[in-house]
């Protein structure tokens, strides 16, 4: 097996877990609760509909290599970055 395919299913591994459970919940929340900020988080959810993923991962970067810490530690470009950006144009 090839390692982009092994980095792919680890990746996978990681995420289908966090997006179940978070998925649910948000759901959950937006369907039956009434809260301040409602409207925000109904629009995070449709951003990924709307954005196509390439391009909200390139917001992504581009927001968080502004961050000193972030990109003086290269997190950006390893593996938990890797597992944590499907998360973004995920959640809807």
């Amino acid at each position: 097996m090839t390692p982009s395919f092994i980095v792919s299913l680890k990746v996978l591994i990681i995420d289908v877990p966090i997006l179940f459970f978070m998925g649910t919940l948000i759901g959950w929340t937006l369907a039956k609760k009434q809260f301040k900020g409602r409207t925000l988080v109904d629009t995070l959810v449709v951003l990924p509909i709307v954005l196509p993923p390439s391009v909200l991962g390139l917001y992504l970067l581009m927001t968080l290599s502004h961050i000193p810490f972030i990109r003086e530690s290269r997190i950006l470009f390893s593996f938990p970055a890797a597992a944590l950006a499907p998360l973004f144009p995920s959640c809807q």
